[in-house]
């Protein structure tokens, strides 16, 4: 198809006569189209959103139309514009918001000034130590040099010495010397120097003190020892002062500074007492008393490690009555006094013949919660505190069990070897009397006795005892009425006898009733069949009485 070019000079009438019979095609922004036919269609161009068109002569014009705002300037130095504004950004209104000019300003100590920026001037002034300073737009606060020069202070011989004011700023740095002179003093009042800069300064353990270093820590400790005694003894002449050399027991006199004790009659004599500082002698204050005693205890530590007893004693106290000590394999003594009081066995510790634990009526504690106790608080009387209640008491002849249960562990309860109750357990219970099993009692209901039962209602029968004794009359009689039978028992064990309540209508005196406690605890009637004996024996009388009439 062939198109017709448009030239800008042709006139509305121009392009209607020469496109007159030619279609049109218009397509929008949506790609929506529309054939216009230019000789018999009209085509009308409307105003859309926020536009209206205008149509003179040959002149089609499109126009904004007015929206709500009037026509003016808006804003100013003091009224800040405020606009709304359409979603095709149009300006639908417009009007004003007043500027505050008013600045109020608050210092550190809560003080308030209120500045008119359209009016006033804002200095800012610096205050101690600072300087303000001004420069175009650009408003700098410096710190003020005070009277300290610029430099470095201080080095590996030199301290700092500052001087500083109140806001924190060095006002003076200068240098001190440092001493590098270290001057150390022992017990004995001897000095030496350690320059620090050149020397090493060893720290080394003494007698029973170790020394060690972990990284920049130096630990000081006191090493484990042992001490052993040696004990001279010397029996002094009137207003004798020095002893030394060999005492009462030939053992010559030597100990070491500070590691021994003076003894005169068994009181420890103060420092003062006595002058003993060469190890080998000890010079008296005082003279002593003839047949006075001076002891010296002369003491060496050795360390525990490597230490083995083998047997000796190791000294406790002062006067060397104290002790521990194991002489015995397997077993530790304790010495209090110079008797072995206590003994330590592989599986038991022991209280010596003569020795006591006095617990002074406080608890003896057993568990670990302190709940459990044995306390003898009350006089002649002992509590077994179990759960933190008194469970049990003993006195000297008693065993309370306060209503508790009493088991035997060992399966026996009794006085002695021979005479006791011995538990098999879900068995049986023996009674022995004098070493000999005399009862038993089975878990079936048996009883043994190896000899005679004997009961007051039963087997007694001494006439002594008895009284409105009369003969059973129709004894015969009363046996016909009672049957022999054979029958099986409520737990299943056959057996055979009478029937009670056959008994009881011709011999009441040998039916009771009796509470049947291992059955159902309900009462039932029960038969002494040894009353029957009695009503058999007279029974036979009168048959044989029947029988010598028979034969007359």
């Amino acid at each position: 198809m062939a198109f017709t070019p448009v030239a800008t000079t042709d006139t509305l009438e121009t392009f209607r006569t020469r496109y007159n019979a030619t279609n049109i095609t218009l397509v929008d922004d949506s790609s929506s189209s529309v054939d216009i036919t230019l000789a018999t269609d009209s085509l009308k161009i409307s105003g859309g959103t926020g536009t209206a068109s205008v149509i003179s002569g040959d002149t089609l014009t499109l126009n904004l139309s007015n929206t709500g705002v009037s026509a003016g300037s808006v804003g100013s130095s003091t009224a800040i514009p405020v606009l709304a504004i359409n979603a095709q950004g149009q300006i639908t209104s417009a009007s004003t918001a007043s500027i505050s000019t008013d600045l109020t300003l608050v210092d550190d100590a809560s003080t308030a000034a209120t500045i008119s920026l359209a009016t006033d001037t804002l200095k800012i002034s610096g205050g101690t130590g600072t300087t303000s300073a001004v420069s175009g737009d650009t408003l700098t606060i410096n710190l003020d040099n005070t009277a300290v020069s610029a430099g470095s202070f201080g080095s590996s011989t030199a301290i700092p010495v500052l001087a500083i004011d109140a806001q924190g700023r060095v006002t003076g740095a200068s240098t001190a010397s440092i001493s590098t002179d270290l001057t150390i003093v022992d017990d004995s009042s001897t000095a030496a120097t350690i320059s620090l800069a050149s020397d090493t300064l060893k720290l080394a353990g003494g007698t029973g003190i170790s020394t060690s270093i972990s990284g920049d820590v130096v630990t000081i400790a006191k090493s484990g020892t042992s001490a052993h005694r040696t004990l001279f003894k010397y029996t002094a002449t009137s207003n004798q002062t020095t002893f030394s050399g060999s005492d009462a027991n030939s053992n010559t006199l030597a100990y070491s500074a500070n590691n021994f004790d003076v003894f005169l009659n068994g009181v420890l004599l103060d420092a003062t007492d006595f002058t003993a500082s060469n190890g080998t002698s000890v010079v008296l204050a005082s003279g002593a008393a003839a047949s006075d005693i001076l002891s010296v205890l002369a003491y060496q530590t050795e360390s525990i490690i490597q230490n083995d007893q083998n047997g000796s004693e190791l000294i406790l106290d002062v006067d060397g009555d104290t002790t521990i000590h194991a002489d015995t394999d397997d077993q530790i003594d304790i010495k209090i006094g110079g008797a072995d009081d206590f003994a330590f066995k592989a599986n038991s510790f022991e209280v010596q013949t003569g020795s006591i634990i006095d617990m002074n009526g406080t608890e003896l504690v057993l568990d670990a919660d302190a709940d459990t106790s044995i306390t003898a608080d009350t006089d002649d009387q002992v509590d077994i505190k179990i759960g933190n209640a008194d469970e049990y008491t003993l006195t000297a002849t008693t065993l309370d069990a306060k209503g508790n249960d009493i088991y035997s562990l060992q399966g026996k309860v009794g006085s002695d070897a021979g005479d006791y109750i011995k538990y098999t357990t879900d068995t049986q219970l023996d009674i022995y009397v004098n070493g000999n099993n005399e009862f038993r009692f089975e878990a079936d209901g048996d009883f043994h006795a190896d000899g005679d039962v004997i009961g007051f209602s039963t087997t007694v029968s001494d006439v002594a005892l008895k009284s409105n004794i009369e003969v059973i009359p129709n004894a015969l009689d009363k046996l016909d009425e009672i049957r022999g039978v054979t029958f099986t028992r409520h737990n299943g064990t056959t057996s055979a006898g009478i029937i009670a309540q056959e008994l009881e209508k011709v011999l009441p005196q040998a039916v009771k009733e009796k509470k049947l406690a291992f059955v159902d605890g309900e009462t039932y009637k029960t038969v002494q069949y040894d009353a029957i004996h009695g009503l058999l024996i007279q029974a036979i009388k009168e048959l044989k009485d029947e029988i010598r009439g028979n034969k007359q």
